[in-house]
């Protein structure tokens, strides 16, 4: 299996405005439609691509503030993977 590109990342935070302020304002990213999920969130993109999803969490476990939840790359090869 070989990675082609990075998709996104999955950021949980006690702070979704926050958060969201700082990768809008200060990186530029724009603020998008995300799905009406049962949890606070936002969803940032990279022109046309998703690039940070936030996940809004009362308690982020093993952090005070912030924990990255996941992240995902487009891969080649899956076939050939055990």
């Amino acid at each position: 299996m070989s990675v082609i590109d990075f998709d996104h990342i999955n950021i949980r935070t006690t702070d979704v405005a926050a958060m969201t302020s700082f990768y809008t304002e200060v990186l530029g990213l724009e603020k998008a439609w995300r799905p009406d999920f049962s949890f606070p969130g936002s969803s940032l993109y990279l022109a046309d691509r998703p690039l940070i999803h936030l996940r809004g969490v009362d308690i982020t476990p093993g952090a005070t503030e912030v924990c990255i939840e996941h992240g995902n790359f487009r891969t080649t090869g899956l076939n050939a993977f055990p």
